[in-house]
């Protein structure tokens, strides 16, 4: 016997986009806006990509200087996109090689990054408990 779902009534549900890299785009008042909206949410949802940390220092993956294009190129790696992750790259020393520089040069990049407001306003919800899904 299968279980019949419960009907909610949710009512008028909002979504808001708010495009942090718009020319002009203030930070500090359109992030306080965004916390006024969250504000009394206990249950949010953010739906982001890795563009979310360009401002950061960290290159997102597709774009025309992301990673998939660039680590091939800078690190004389034979595959791009996702091959550049490829367990291939230990095919041969030479590759292998490579493939170690460019995780160096990642490491490097990541740690010299500085997380932005908006990865501070994510890092807030998730300890107050109130980040569902990113």
């Amino acid at each position: 016997m299968r279980k019949k779902l419960k009907q909610l009534n949710l009512g008028l549900r909002n979504m808001e986009y708010l495009n942090l890299s718009s020319p002009g785009f203030e930070a500090g008042p359109r992030l306080d806006w965004l916390r006024g909206v969250l504000d009394g949410h206990r249950n949010i949802v953010v739906i982001t990509g890795a563009g979310i940390s360009v401002s950061a220092g960290i290159p997102d993956f597709r774009s025309e200087t992301g990673l998939f294009r660039s680590l091939g190129k800078d690190h004389k790696l034979k595959s791009f996109g996702k091959g550049v992750f490829d367990a291939s790259v230990y095919a041969d020393g030479e590759s292998t090689s490579s493939f170690h520089n460019m995780v160096r040069s990642l490491s490097r990049q990541m740690t010299n990054a500085q997380p932005t407001a908006f990865h501070r306003l994510l890092a807030t919800l998730a300890k107050i408990g109130r980040l569902l899904r990113l």
